[in-house]
């Protein structure tokens, strides 16, 4: 049987190890929200300049599409 200060430390570790996890998670998603909201940043930029791609070749009725 274990002595009640073993016990107590295993609380102690265990309880360390779910902070470590809650603090990993914080991070995580924090990394998650900064790509999501870089992604969102540069497809206007992506668009914008597709667009200019486009601008360059101008229809033209000789061309057939």
């Amino acid at each position: 049987m274990m002595k009640k200060n073993e016990q107590v430390e295993g609380y102690i570790e265990a309880a360390a190890v779910l902070r470590l996890a809650k603090a990993v998670l914080l991070v995580c998603a924090l990394v998650a929200k900064s790509v999501v909201s870089r992604i969102a940043a540069a497809r206007p930029a992506l668009t914008s300049l597709g667009m200019l791609k486009l601008e360059q070749y101008p229809c033209s009725p000789d061309i057939p599409l």
